[in-house]
């Protein structure tokens, strides 16, 4: 099992652009991001990357608006889908090979005072 906490606010991952021409591309902030993700991931685990399923939970914290204190949960956008691809594609050969791997999910969106994205990653037999 392997658990990390980044303190870092979480981007969703955005739609491909695509130039004039026909040829797409990523938008220059995601993979900033993602690079950015990676080399904390890098930093902080140095073991192989498992090869069977896998079962991830995530949890996104975000800071609570200051215009709406009685909301519980943070429901609006970015959506969960486009926050966990912009998490998942850039640990595939660091924490596992590839992020097919991982048949089981839990992903959460949440309020606390620092924002940041819990990962923990554990491996089914």
């Amino acid at each position: 099992m392997l658990e990390f906490t980044f303190k870092v606010v979480a981007q969703p991952k955005r739609s491909v652009q695509t130039t004039r021409s026909g040829h797409t591309f990523t938008h220059k902030k995601d993979r900033a991001y993602r690079n950015f993700l990676k080399q904390l991931i890098k930093t902080n685990y140095l073991g192989k990357p498992p090869t069977g399923p896998l079962k991830a939970t995530v949890v996104f914290t975000f800071v609570p608006p200051k215009s709406d204190k009685k909301r519980k949960y943070p429901y609006k956008k970015p959506d969960i889908d486009n926050l966990c691809k912009n998490l998942f594609d850039p640990m595939s050969g660091v924490l596992w090979k590839d992020d097919a791997q991982i048949v089981k999910l839990e992903a959460e969106k949440a309020y606390g005072e620092v924002p940041s994205i819990y990962l923990k990653v554990e491996e089914l037999s």
